[in-house]
């Protein structure tokens, strides 16, 4: 029975099989430890009903437009898969390291650096202690409910506003006060514009 004469459950399964095949070759391929084949399958099933309005029964069937979709999403997968692989650090750990004879790269790190340095991060200790005094010293002129307040933003809450017992616009409120508090002790420059307060 071929792909036409399928019945419209078939058809699914067909497709559904189609779509593991596809998502099994792109795992395989990667590797990645963060990269589930469910999700790739689902991911490529969510491009196919994307896709489903400009399906034309006259040029295709089914069947043959979803696999069409998949391989197209694959190969659009693939191509940014391999460009973050890329990006990343291709040095080992264990690669000699540049200009010293007899070290390997994770002898020239020391363990309080740690892997953040390896891939570009900054690692000031001196920066960090001061940023440390900083807030010590503003946290400690923080009025008792701005830390209560501190205290339920630190447990990544859903609702902070609720875990707090006040409104939304108080809350949004209250973090300003705190940023506006924490900038005027000088750790301004550490302070993030793009963090939100949800709630």
């Amino acid at each position: 029975m071929g792909p036409a004469m399928l019945t419209t459950s078939n058809k699914l399964h067909f497709i559904v099989a189609s779509a593991n095949r596809a998502a099994a070759r792109l795992y395989r391929r990667h590797q990645l430890p963060w990269l589930e084949p469910d999700d790739i399958r689902q991911d490529l099933l969510l491009d196919l009903l994307c896709r489903l309005p400009h399906y034309d029964e006259q040029r295709s069937t089914l069947v043959g437009f979803a696999t069409v979709c998949f391989q197209h999403r694959s190969s659009r997968l693939d191509a940014r898969l391999r460009r973050e692989r890329r990006r990343r650090h291709p040095v080992s750990l264990d690669a000699p390291a540049a200009g010293v004879e007899g070290l390997t790269l994770a002898d020239t790190l020391s363990i309080d650096d740690g892997y953040g340095t390896w891939i570009g991060q900054r690692s000031n200790q001196v920066e960090d202690a001061e940023l440390h005094l900083d807030l010590d010293r503003a946290l400690s002129t923080l009025p008792s409910e701005a830390l209560d307040l501190c205290a339920v933003l630190m447990q990544s809450e859903p609702n902070p506003a609720g875990c707090a017992g006040i409104s939304r616009t108080t809350l949004h409120r209250r973090v300003w006060e705190i940023r506006c508090h924490l900038l005027a002790a000088g750790v301004g420059d550490h302070l993030g514009t793009d963090h939100l307060v949800a709630g």
